[in-house]
């Protein structure tokens, strides 16, 4: 094998693992064999596998989402060419591109190719097909012997061509642009390790390399360095591992002989991935703490985490897909004790769509969840705050304390007479008679509704008593009937400027208000069709099966776009007038109108399911928004919350000895 001092160990075998992934998929043709789901390839032990899907799947389904159609639209396209330029020439000067930044001249009659996502992900997939697996594992063994992870890097390839320095210089040729490959440092490296790399694949040549035996493949075992990286390839897979075993189990695995595999672990099979997605990771939090030998979190995260209810985190996994025009991820978590803190309030047993009544079918936004009844007075009060202010929240909570100081517990008097179920949600603007003052309705479903009625009376005779307590309650408090409904609300004191809630007490719910056309509205649409009946809510449930969790929210794209439109173009044609849209190449004149991208957006929707130690919250979008990213990115965050170490305080210098004075030496003789 040569040997050379033009390239240091460090650089080589980074390039040794990333160059021979990258040419080697490069050499092959996908396979028309369906794949297995991927769990079942990987051993048991595995505490942490990525997977991404292969980049044609990835380019075909990029094409129908609603953003990839937004972008197609010629208004959109002529809007956004202008920074998009700007930003290419910016990169251009930032990696030192032809002519200085300047723009490639076009040959005569030469059509300009438009740069689209779905088409990098081909170009992607020409080198790279995928799928790509990357897998951890670690066992007792490992443990007891105090080696490292396993690592391995499963690569969806083709057949392994004949020539395999031919496929090594047309990669080359396409990353010099056809220049000669020997003018380039650069390339003179990559040139040396393809060399070597060819010598290892084809011939075996070098000291300390083995071919092993596995069934119908051959491993091949490379010294390089301190490290031993164990390469085969089986079927249209490519596989780069740092343990000979685990090699073996992945060929195992994909042979279909592996006697366990990761897919029949419990925990695993709770996070419910399918191994068909675009993107899936899976992290068993308490495998990955073993491996590393990590002690307990800072206090202050372990205490941040207790309070999520996440202190005894066991595993996440997470998925992204793209289903038609939508984006729709999946995160799971599970706990190895019951719910605890936060997100143990979350009651496991599901909405009921009857709750769901009080949302119209074209509600632009909706929140609604399902609490255990004993923790009712904390989300009570939350909701309160979000909704009225803290004037009415601390007469909510003055009114508690007096009830406590009577022998009443508020708390368990709201457990008794109402479900749990809380929904809040809004009225378009233009539907409620003071616009966007009064587009919020809540609701909270009662168990019973007499235990209800005295309840919510008794609170607002407090809490008014709490405002003025001069006031008598029979003069501000009034009663009315309305569709079979009453309504109670009190009148405001004098000089008031908020808006009082107006209650209604039905059979079954209690709706609240900031004024009384809104209720009144809400109280007929009680009859309607409302929001659960909407196709764009059905076709948000069906990444859960259609199954309704114990928290929901619902957000129209649509209408939310088409209101911040006017604004936005407001605000761009003030930037414009200040000579500020210059430097990014925005034109004003170009901006496209509201139709061409409202048409393509639909309702968003995120709905958590949960059980008594894990939750699921699945998601379902036009975009790539933060119901979508949101989930997993907050799921990541508290994995590695979970990893940061507790800080001790560093020990305080220790002052040096002082000399004794004279005068302190002769006391003592």
């Amino acid at each position: 094998m040569r040997s050379s001092q033009t390239c240091p160990a460090a650089t080589r075998i980074v390039f040794a693992w990333a160059l021979v992934a990258l040419v080697c998929a490069g050499a092959l043709r996908a396979a028309d064999e369906p794949r297995p789901d991927t769990a079942q390839t990987l051993p048991d032990g595995t505490f942490l596998y990525v997977r991404i899907g292969a980049w044609n799947t990835w380019a075909n389904d990029w094409d129908k989402t609603s953003l990839s159609n937004i972008c197609a639209e010629p208004g959109v396209r002529a809007f956004i060419a202008g920074p998009l330029d700007k930003l290419s020439g910016l990169l251009n000067q930032a990696i030192g591109g032809a002519n200085d930044g300047a723009e490639p001249k076009k040959a005569d009659g030469q059509p300009e190719e438009a740069v689209t996502v779905g088409g990098v992900f081909r170009k992607v997939g020409q080198v790279l097909p995928g799928p790509t697996t990357l897998v951890m594992k670690y066992s007792k063994d490992d443990q007891a012997n105090k080696r490292p992870p396993s690592v391995a890097l499963v690569l969806g390839v083709k057949d392994l061509g004949q020539d395999l320095q031919r496929a090594i210089d047309g990669v080359l040729k396409k990353m010099t642009n056809g220049k000669e490959l020997s003018t380039d440092r650069w390339t003179r490296r990559i040139q040396f390790i393809f060399a070597e790399i060819n010598d290892m694949l084809r011939e075996g040549t070098g000291t300390g390399i083995v071919d092993e035996k596995h069934g119908d493949a051959t491993m091949r075992i490379l010294p390089i360095g301190k490290f031993t990286i164990t390469m085969t390839l089986f079927k249209d897979s490519l596989i780069l591992s740092s343990d000979k075993e685990l090699c073996a189990q992945l060929l195992d695995g994909l042979a279909g002989t592996l006697p366990t595999n990761l897919a029949q672990d419990k925990t695993y099979a709770s996070c419910g991935l399918s191994g068909q997605e675009h993107l899936a990771a899976y992290l068993d939090v308490k495998g990955l703490r073993e491996a590393l030998s990590l002690e307990s979190a800072a206090p202050k995260i372990k205490e941040m985490l207790a309070k999520a209810g996440l202190d005894e985190l066991r595993a996440v996994a997470w998925s992204l897909r793209m289903r038609g025009p939508a984006f729709e991820s999946r995160t799971a978590v599970v706990s190895d004790a019951k719910r605890t803190g936060v997100l143990g309030s979350i009651d496991s047993e599901p909405l009921s769509l009857e709750a769901l009544k009080v949302a119209r079918a074209d509600a632009p936004e909706m929140v609604a969840l399902r609490v255990k009844p004993a923790e009712l007075f904390p989300i009570v009060r939350g909701m309160l705050q979000s909704t009225t202010g803290p004037e009415t929240t601390q007469r909510f909570e003055g009114a508690a304390k007096k009830m406590a100081e009577e022998g009443k517990d508020l708390s368990k008097a709201l457990a008794e007479a109402f479900t749990g179920e809380l929904v809040i949600t809004r009225y378009s603007a233009k539907a409620t008679p003071l616009g966007a003052l009064s587009t919020e309705l809540g609701s909270a479903s009662v168990k019973d509704a007499a235990k209800a009625e005295a309840l919510m009376v008794d609170l607002i005779k407090r809490m008014v008593a709490l405002r003025q307590p001069a006031e008598k309650f029979e003069d501000v408090y009034k009663e009315l009937e309305y569709e079979g409904a009453k309504i109670c609300y009190v009148t405001p004191p004098a000089g008031s400027t908020g808006l009082p809630p107006v209650f209604a007490r039905l059979e079954n719910r209690i709706l609240v208000a900031l004024d009384m056309e809104t209720l009144r509205a809400a109280i007929k649409d009680l009859k309607t069709p409302g929001l659960a009946d909407a196709e764009g809510f059905k076709s948000g449930l069906e990444p859960s099966k259609g199954a309704l969790g114990s928290a929901v929210y619902y957000n129209d794209w649509r209408q939310r776009y088409l209101n911040i439109f006017d604004v936005g173009a407001k605000t761009l044609k003030l930037a414009a007038s200040l000579d500020l849209l210059r430097t990014p190449g925005i034109d004003v004149n170009l901006l496209p109108a509201p139709e061409s991208v409202s048409k393509h957006l639909f309702p968003s929707l995120t709905n958590i399911q949960a059980t008594e130690s894990a939750l699921v919250i699945t998601s379902h979008s036009p975009l790539p928004s933060p119901e979508v990213i949101g989930p997993p990115l907050a799921a990541c965050a508290t994995v590695i919350a979970t990893f940061i170490p507790e800080s001790k305080p560093e020990p305080a210098p220790a002052e040096p000895a002082k000399e004794p004075a004279k005068e302190d030496v002769k006391k003592a003789e």
